[in-house]
């Protein structure tokens, strides 16, 4: 791993990788929780932000790109600046890591996620994401690429920036997702979301793309901003839903 992380009271600094082809792949390794360029929090000292810069980044088989909060210090921002981007889990349903993510699983806020470049591969469980699991709000997802696929496989594949605490009273707010391109597919489990599960609020998603094609393919192809929670007395709003499109399939 290739990491500035803050496991006390004391800050982590910034990860700042300019190279032209970067790979980070676990293998499919469960336990290797540490294959990843990452600088998170695990405390109350706050995480420094994730820049990488180049031709290629792909992340695949649990491998990671992250600025987490999993404490109560705030994560930082995920800026990547690259080409072509390759997100693949490969069907590793327990892989949860294999993701380009500023999430916050406790107190701490989740920084923002910022992709450019020319192609977004997401694929076969792999995901995008700054989502708020515990009290912190999730931040910012921005994409701006001229060709983005998000093709689940029969598993998912999606950008989110949602909010997923079922139960917590004063849950964190989900961020906004804008998407900026030229051509979007997204197919058999491709979604883009700000859903809220619990207290909290989703963001808005606004998807600015001249070419759009959402095809389920008997499972499920999304663009959303939902509240799912059924029962849950005081549950959070849904946001709105913008897209601007010359075609929409």
């Amino acid at each position: 791993f290739v990491s500035s992380n803050a496991w006390g009271v004391g800050d982590a600094g910034d990860v700042e990788i300019n190279v032209s082809k970067v790979l980070v792949d676990a293998r499919g390794c469960e336990q290797c929780f540490f294959t990843a360029i990452s600088s998170d929090t695990l405390n109350e000292g706050h995480a420094g932000a994730v820049k990488i810069t180049g031709d290629s980044l792909t992340v695949v088989n649990n491998g990671f790109v992250s600025s987490n909060a999993w404490g109560v210090g705030d994560a930082g921002d995920v800026e990547i600046n690259v080409s072509k981007v390759l997100v693949d889990a490969r069907g590793c349903e327990q892989c949860f890591f294999t993701a380009i993510s500023s999430d916050t699983l406790n107190e701490g806020h989740a920084g923002a996620v910022k992709i450019t470049g020319d192609s977004l591969t997401v694929v076969n469980n792999g995901f995008v994401s700054s989502n708020a699991w515990g009290a912190g709000d999730a931040g910012d997802v921005e994409i701006n690429v001229n060709k983005i696929l998000l093709d689940g496989q029969g598993f998912l594949a999606w950008i989110t920036s949602d909010t997923l605490n079922e139960t917590l009273i004063g849950a964190g707010h989900a961020g906004v997702v804008n998407i900026t391109g030229d051509n979007l597919t997204a197919l058999n489990g491709g979604g883009i979301s700000s859903d809220t599960s619990g207290t909290g609020d989703a963001g808005n998603v606004t998807v600015n793309v001249n070419k759009i094609l959402l095809d389920g393919q008997g499972f499920l192809a999304w663009i959303a901003s939902d509240t799912l929670n059924e029962t849950l007395i005081g549950a959070g709003h849904a946001g709105t839903v913008s897209v601007i499109s010359d075609t929409l399939t």
